[in-house]
């Protein structure tokens, strides 16, 4: 089935192992895919430029989605990221977020905060509560908290 005019898509709590291929669907700009199993996310299964809102809580991601470093992410604004098991992130995660404004990875295994707030300029919210973080240095994040 191509769902060429799906614009938001709403499958949490399920039983999905993997996130469903929605490359066929170039004007989706909300994913709801919270409480699943998904463990990775494979960028190619979207071809949207259209995406704002991405919601993959509560699932069992290891790694911050590999979408963040493609042009799908370019007008994501809103990634929630929270309950999962991701215990590290790079300043490269996070290259192709030219616009996102909120990203809750709250409730994760983090030990540290690279230095990647100089590259998501618009960020206006950034939650890591319940993490495993022992010290912050406020230069990593870019800005002034």
């Amino acid at each position: 089935m191509k769902l060429t005019q799906l614009k938001k898509i709403y499958i949490s709590q399920n039983n999905l192992t993997e996130f469903p291929d929605l490359s066929n669907s170039k004007e989706l700009s909300y994913v709801h895919v919270s409480d699943n199993q998904i463990a990775a996310f494979e960028g190619h299964k979207f071809n949207t430029n259209e995406l704002e809102i991405l919601d993959m809580s509560k699932n069992k991601l290891k790694t911050i989605p590999n979408l963040f470093k493609t042009q799908a992410a370019n007008n994501l604004k809103i990634a929630k990221l929270a309950h999962n098991e991701i215990s590290e992130m790079n300043a490269s995660d996070f290259v192709g977020l030219k616009a996102i404004q909120h990203i809750n990875l709250s409730h994760n295994m983090m030990k540290n905060v690279p230095p990647i707030f100089g590259i998501v300029t618009e960020l206006k919210s950034l939650n890591l509560e319940w993490n495993d973080i022992g010290e912050l240095v406020i230069t990593n994040l870019g800005c002034t908290l």
